[in-house]
């Protein structure tokens, strides 16, 4: 009877129910005024990097966003925009690639 009510736990913690959950928490008040404060700090910055960000083809700049901006896994990035994520990989790296190029003709 332990054991039956040990494995029903055991699969709940492993379920896609529970993770969505822990996923889904509100997060405490300081994590929102840490927030505010890096964004007034870093805007110019943002806006130097989004001038770069122009340089690369429209399809990179998302995979960029999605994956730095909104957060998103790869695999995530696969489902979402419907691709093979072995094809997310590869242009995700080239996107990355790019981007260092452009970093350094930028500075």
């Amino acid at each position: 009877m332990i054991n039956i009510a040990r494995n029903t736990a055991i699969d709940y913690l492993k379920s896609k129910g529970f993770q969505n959950e822990l996923k889904n928490q509100p997060l405490p008040d300081f994590v929102y005024n840490s927030a505010e404060l890096s964004t007034t700090n870093n805007s110019s910055d943002f806006i130097g990097f989004n001038n770069v960000l122009e340089g690369l083809e429209t399809d990179k700049q998302e995979l960029i966003n999605l994956a730095y901006y909104q957060g998103y896994t790869q695999n995530e990035i696969s489902e979402k925009l419907k691709i093979p994520l072995g094809t997310v990989k590869t242009k995700m790296r080239n996107a990355l690639m790019k981007l260092k190029d452009l970093l350094k003709d930028y500075q």
